[in-house]
This record gives C-alpha cells, structure tokens and sequence, in this order.
C-alpha cells in the first residue's frame, strides 16, 4: 500500500506538469537564441483598427520577446506582411504616419500622371462611378476601389522582400488570409506576389475588387478567419500571441436600425470565427479600439498607442516570452533587412493587354534596360500607365536573372471596357432667375485601332441642351500629334438685360463642324488648330428686346439683335492643366487661350477676331488655399455677333449680377479668393467642407474707348462647398455694384 508522502508527491507533481503544459513555455535563459520556443503572431482584421498591431510589435522588441512567425488578415495582412518584409515595428509606424490615408482610399492616379483627355472629363464634373456598355446593357466593376493607390504603397513598402516567391523565405515566415468569393472557403496564401496576397486579404467585398490569384477570386479573409491562430500555429509555432481588434457584436438597445442590422448580420461570421479561434491561442491581447471606426485613419498615432497601452497591460504574461538581449539582437539582425543596391535592368516586359496596343504602354515607361532601378521613376511610369484610364490596375514584378533583374509591367484592362459611360448633373438655384437643371452623359469608344483611336461624345438635356461628338485619331502610339473631327448641336439660354432687369430671354441655336490638328505637350497642355463652319441662330424666347444703345449704368446693356449667319472660321487654342484636382484645387494652375477669326472668305457672313485668354492658380499650406485668376477677352475693333459676344455675371463669373449680364465685345475680370478645408466628413469618398470667398474686378464693354479703370466693377462672394462623388456642391452669396446681391445653391459645377 502506497504510504500518504508518496501519494502527496505524487498528486503534487500531477499539478505541477498540468500547470507547465497550460502555461506558456519560458525559454531557458542561455543565450542561444535558436532554443526557445517559436513563437508566432495572428493579427486580426479590423480596418484602422489594426494600426494597433503596431504597438503592440514595438512593445515586443523592446522587451525582446522574438517573433518567429507571423500571419494575418486583412490590416493584420498588412502589419504582419510589412513585418515579414524586414521593417522593424518603429519603421512600419513611420510608413503608416507617412500615408495620406484619404488619397490613399481613392483610385484616380495623381492627376498629374492623368492624359490630358481624361483631365478635359473631369471639367464635366461627372460622377465618379464609371460603367461599361456591352450591347445595351449598363456593367461596373466588381467593386467601388481598384486599390491602384493600395498597391503601389504596399509595393514600395515591401521593397526589400522583392523576388521572394515562398513565403517561408521571407525575414518572417508569413500568411496572408483570404477568402475564395466563388467557393467561400478559406485561402493561406504561403506563397507568390507578396503586394499582392497583402491586397487580397484586405480586399472588402463590396469595397474593392477582388484579386484574382491562381485562378481563383479572393476577398477579404475576415469572413473565414479573421483571427488566424490556427494558420500561425500549423506554421510551426509553439506559442501564439493573438491580437483581436475585432469589433464585438452589437446589444440589443444599439440595434436601432436597418443598417445596424445588417451590420450586426456581417458581423456573426466575422466574430464568431474570432471567438472559435481564441481558445487555440496561448496569449489574446484585446488593444481598447472599440470606439474607432473602421475607415478613420485620422489619428494613427493615437491607435498605435491604444496597442502600446493593452501591451503594457499583459506585460506580466509576454515578459516570460523574452529572451536574452544578446540572443534577441541577433535574432532580430537576421530578420531585419536594410535597403540594398538598385538592382540593374536587364529587359522590361508588358502582359496583360487585349484591347490597349502593347506600344501605347511602352512609350509610357521610360526606365529601361541597362538602367538601375529607380523606384520613384517606375511608379511614375506606372502612374503614368493608369492614368490612361484603360485599366483596372497596373503592378510590376521583378524576375531575379543572372546580371540583374527582369522588369515585367502587368496591366489589368477594365473589364466593363472598352466602351464607357458616365453620368453627370448640374443643378443651379438662385432667387432670381429661379432653379436650372440639366444631366449630362458621356459615352467613350476607346482604342478603335491600333493607335488609341477614342471617339467621344457628350450630351446634355434640360435648360441647356447640346450634343458635342468627336472622333481623336493619333498620328504616333505616344498621342503626341493628333486630328480631331467633331460635330456641336447646341440650344444654349443667354439673357438681355434693361438697368439692371432682365428684359428677356434668348435661345442661341448653334450648329457647326470642326476639323482640329493638335499637338499634345505632356500630360498638362495641348495645342489645336483647324477651320469651324456651321451656323447660329438667335431668337427672342420670352420678354421684350432691348433698345440697341443700353441705357444702363456705363452703357453696359446691349440688345443681343436676332441673327442667323454663317460660320466659317479658323480656331486655335493652347490649354494647360496642372491642377491636383479640378474641384476645390490645392496646387497648380490651368487656363487656354483661344483665338478665332472669322472671314467671308471662307464662308462667313461677317469678318471678326474674338481673343479670349485666361489663367487661374492655387498655393496652399497645411489646410488653406490662396488663388489668383485674370481672364479677358478682345475683338480687336471688330464687331462681335450676338452668338459671340463675351459675357459676365453670375456668382462663378462676376458675382452679384445676373448670368449674361454683363455683355460686350471686350473684357477683363482679377479675381483673389481663399478657403480653407474646414473638416472631412466620415466616408469612404474623403468628402471635404471647405469655407472661403474672393473678390474680382472687372467688366464688359462694347467700344475700346470705354476701357478704364473707372468704368469696372467689384463683387464679393462667400461660400459653404464640399467637394463630393456627385462634383462639387456651394452655397453662396454674391453682392455687387448698385446693391446687387444674392444667394446660389450650385451641384455638379465649379469656377
């Protein structure tokens, strides 16, 4: 019979093996890093959230705790990839603070990699969403972002990983989790383009499109393993950390709406999954993001500081994780890898083009082989490709080759392309001339031959109405010269006006042809020249016409005189657009130049120069922006047609007068604004407030003789704008000479 003391020892030593097989293994304090036990992260996704991450790793370095693998999802993908690459956790934090998180959400390139024909779209103020037309049948993307912007930054963040193919070979054995949208299984990317199995685990259905990777469509991997502990430890791991910055389910009293209901249906297979994964883990950190929202990026530092907070708060239970400083040193030295030698060039390939002609992208890259590369020059090339407006997304990847590397560019064509249609609204109200309404279209054949043919046609209904199609034919595969055939079918409403009323409402009928030869200067100016025939037409609508002398204060009121003449005349224009963005501009200026001379000899029933030139631009610093713009206008002594005539008044033109009412064959207009971004309105579109106004100066005239100082005007405008996916939107107030004023609601136009 076994005696009592033999028992007690042996119950004893029963606790204390259960006690060590349930705690975490403590490494054995003798400097050999290769002995302790591996231990491995699972980073869970959670959108801002996940920045928390980012604390938490700067708090394991600092106490030498080792980290042998790691795996993620979605912005768990991201910190966890980045931390694979070889950048350390102060580094990553860096990277994150360096981020322009609202750019960053968007897809259009930097509008200065834009062609100078998509800049011309933009002045449409044409919603953002852009559809494919097959047939008669409307298509989009499979989602709102292409990540264009997405995946340059995580290429150029991922720089010292480039080659690596197997991701066990990385600085940090890696997993990137992803979800198969067709199947809806679970996908562990071990191995391939890392920017890549990054992007597809952070791809949010709905949100952006997916990623198509070894034939199958991926998405975001939080449905199926947000927190993926048990991918960690099938890596090897003996210890797993897990950092959920999940949000948690919603109670009942927050359940108050349709939205919150479908949020809180999303939310049961992303935290559930979570909440079977936690038990498989050694160590759960729960950094305190509740109150963050998924898309604000507004204050990394605050979020990162949330992980240090929960990562001081466990500190009892990592620091037994540590292991000795010198062992620790070494451990992270063979991870961390330093920025190396551009590698050389040895050949640049294009894939991926179906429609768009191979040459047209390759006259676009400038590195070539036997140059280093450069990896500010390639993304400008790569900007420079999107900017086309051909493709869903633009990478590159680099084949390691015995003297260097193999460039090879990869294009993805839009898969709604290569015909397009865009809508667009403009909406104007003011207490005078009441409300005017009008929707546009814009349809675009692109690439009709090997040349990038693209005929374009545009089409407005309501108060104004036109028809303005052109056919763009290059000469050369970098759409440098060019010709331009185009029709215009135009009704366009002006006014007349007596002291100040308006007296009546005219209907300027316009229909004419042109034929332009261009030369394109870059990706910010073009040149255009060629002959204009057609006719016009001018008939009275409503009211009563003017006496021909106006006798208005500075003779400024003229009847616009019914006419029907022939048009027969050369035009040139010079245009430039620098602008970072064509609503609410932060840098860069645009303006054109456009002379017409009309003669008899070509056709015309009047002989007259009409010369108008005009220039705005913009500085800013931090959130406010200061502009200047002059424009004006010449005949050069002749006699221009009512059709014409330059006009002024409105509250983007000359503020606190009526539209068109301000009338002559001569004009100049200064004008000095400001505003100020006042505040970003939490969406994913980077919605803007902004708050300002301008002065300007100037007038009309119909004789040179009355050209003074003396004889102009001053008008005051203050606005309310936002900057939106539906084009601008401004509430203002304009006053004038004579105690003109008054209040405009405008959507879809800008000055």
């Amino acid at each position: 019979m076994t005696n009592r003391p033999t028992r007690l020892l042996a119950i004893l030593l029963i606790v204390l093996a259960a006690a060590i097989s349930a705690a975490p293994a403590v490494p054995a304090d003798d400097g050999d890093s290769s002995s302790h036990p591996k231990i491995g992260l699972a980073l869970s996704g959670g959108g801002a959230k996940g920045m928390a991450h980012i604390g938490v790793l700067q708090k394991l370095e600092e106490w030498d705790i080792p980290v042998d693998y790691v795996a993620g999802t979605s912005m768990g993908a991201v910190v966890g990839g980045l931390y694979a690459a070889g950048l350390s956790a102060d580094e990553i934090e860096e990277a994150v603070l360096s981020i322009d998180w609202t750019d960053l959400l968007q897809d259009e390139p930097e509008r200065k990699f834009r062609d100078f024909r998509r800049k011309e779209d933009d002045r449409h103020y044409l919603l953002d969403i852009e559809f494919g037309l097959k047939g008669m049948r409307l298509s989009t993307s499979l989602g709102y972002l292409q990540g264009q912007k997405l995946n340059n930054m995580l290429r150029n963040f991922t720089q010292r990983a480039a080659g690596i193919v197997d991701f066990d070979e990385l600085p940090v054995p890696f997993r990137a989790v992803a979800t198969d949208i067709v199947t809806g299984e679970m996908v562990v990317l071990a191995e391939g383009d890392l920017p890549a199995a990054i992007r597809a685990s952070m791809a949010i259905p709905g949100v952006f499109t997916p990623v198509e990777i070894d034939g199958r469509l991926l998405v975001d991997g939080g449905t199926t393993r947000n927190m993926p502990v048990d991918v960690v430890r099938a890596m090897g791991a003996d210890i797993v950390i897990a950092i959920d910055i999940s949000a948690p389910l919603s109670d009942r009293d927050q359940l108050r709406s349709s939205l919150a209901i479908t949020g809180q249906t999303i939310g049961f297979l992303t935290r559930l999954n979570v909440e079977q994964q936690m038990p498989l883990a050694d160590l759960v950190l729960r950094p305190a993001v509740t109150g963050v929202g998924t898309l604000d990026f507004s204050d990394p530092t605050k979020i990162i500081g949330l992980g240090v907070d929960e990562a001081e708060r466990m500190k009892a239970d990592l620091v037994p994780l540590a292991i000795p400083s010198e062992a620790y040193d070494s451990h992270r030295a063979s991870q961390t890898v330093s920025q190396v030698e551009a590698p050389l060039i040895t050949g640049v390939r294009i894939v991926g083009m179906e429609q768009v002609n191979e040459e047209i992208v390759r006259r676009r890259v400038r590195l070539q082989p036997g140059d280093r590369l450069d990896y500010d020059a390639l993304y400008t090339d790569m900007g420079r490709i999107y900017g086309l407006g051909d493709f869903e997304a633009v990478n590159y990847s680099l084949v390691p080759e015995e003297e260097g590397v193999e460039l090879v560019i990869q294009v993805r064509e839009k898969s709604w392309g290569p015909n397009y249609v865009r809508f667009g609204l403009a909406l104007q109200a003011d207490d005078e001339q009441g409300t005017l309404f009008n929707l546009k279209v814009l349809h675009r054949a692109t690439h009709i031959n090997r040349y990038g043919a693209e005929w374009r046609t545009l089409g407005q209904v309501g108060r104004n109405t036109f028809l303005h199609s052109e056919f763009y034919q290059p000469f050369d595969y970098s759409s440098r010269w060019f010709v331009a055939p185009a029709i215009h079918l135009g009704n366009e409403l002006t006014y007349d006006y007596v002291d100040g009323e308006r007296a009546a409402e005219y209907k300027l009928r316009s229909r004419y042809a042109t034929l332009d030869f261009g030369y394109r200067l870059g990706q910010n100016a073009q040149l255009r020249l060629g002959p204009l025939y057609g006719w016009a037409r001018v008939s009275r609508e409503t009211g009563v016409e003017a006496p021909e002398d106006g006798e208005g204060p500075d003779d400024k009121n003229q009847s616009l005189n019914p006419e029907s003449p022939t048009l027969g005349a050369v035009r040139f224009e010079a245009s430039v657009d620098s602008m970072d963005q064509v609503t609410f501009p932060r840098e860069g200026g645009a303006g054109k130049l456009e002379a017409i001379f009309s003669r008899e000899g070509i056709g015309a029933d009047f002989d007259y120069e009409r010369i108008e030139a005009g220039y705005s631009h913009f500085f800013s610093w931090r959130r406010h922006t200061i502009f200047g713009s002059l424009a004006g206008g010449t005949s050069l002594g002749s006699e221009l047609p009512a059709y014409h005539q330059f006009t002024l008044g409105g509250i983007f033109s000359f503020s606190g007068y009526g539209a068109d009412e301000l009338r002559g064959n001569y004009y100049a207009v200064a004008r000095l604004g400001y505003y100020a971004s006042l505040f970003e309105l939490p969406t994913t579109m980077g919605t803007n407030v902004y708050f300002g106004g301008w002065v300007e100066k100037g007038n009309a005239w119909f004789d040179s003789s009355d050209i003074a100082w003396d004889n102009t005007g001053d008008t005051l405008t203050v606005m309310v704008g936002a900057d939106t996916m539906f084009g601008p939107i401004y509430v203002a107030y304009g006053k004038g000479d004579g105690g003109r004023s008054g209040f405009l609601l405008s959507i879809g136009s800008g000055f």
